[in-house]
């Protein structure tokens, strides 16, 4: 066994009798919370904050005296109702074709086993009237493809 050992062997049991003595928690926590404080630097910052940047005094809103309230009265009004209107939005059916106009170029058609083409004339425009007699007019069925699904715009580079 080393000196050093020997030494330490011989005053664990007055160092152990000294610490079971006292309640030392507080003072061990305490110095804890010290030693804390010194390596973080918080109680010195603490310090120089509290002498640089005085604390903020505490204002108060400004007192408004209060004003009179309003005294009760009576509310009239004229009701003004909305006009009348011949009736919601949309087309009254039943609807009556007036006048049909084709494209001049028709349109080629295969056929279903593939062994040739017929052609389809195409509608460009087609005026009809509902039967509140408002006018309808559908255009663009030339912007169509042979399947009925609308072209994609042509490019303008070519």
């Amino acid at each position: 066994m080393s000196p050093g050992e020997r030494e330490r062997r011989a005053i664990q049991p007055h160092n152990t009798a000294e610490r079971r003595a006292s309640d030392n928690a507080a003072a061990r926590r305490a110095g804890g919370q010290t030693m804390v404080e010194r390596r973080t630097g918080k109680s010195q910052a603490d310090d120089i904050n509290a002498l640089v940047t005085p604390p903020r005094q505490q204002r108060s809103l400004r007192t408004v005296e209060p004003r009179g309230g309003i005294p009760p009265q009576r509310g009239s009004g004229a009701y003004v109702a909305p006009p009348a209107s011949s009736g919601g939005g949309g087309v009254a059916s039943p609807l009556t074709v007036q006048q049909i106009v084709y494209a001049e170029e028709p349109s080629y058609v295969a056929t279903f086993d593939a062994s040739g083409y017929f052609a389809v004339k195409k509608i460009a425009r087609m005026v009809m009237v509902d039967a509140e007699g408002r006018q309808i007019i559908v255009e663009g069925f030339a912007d169509l493809d042979e399947n009925g699904n609308p072209k994609p715009p042509e490019n303008p580079n070519g």
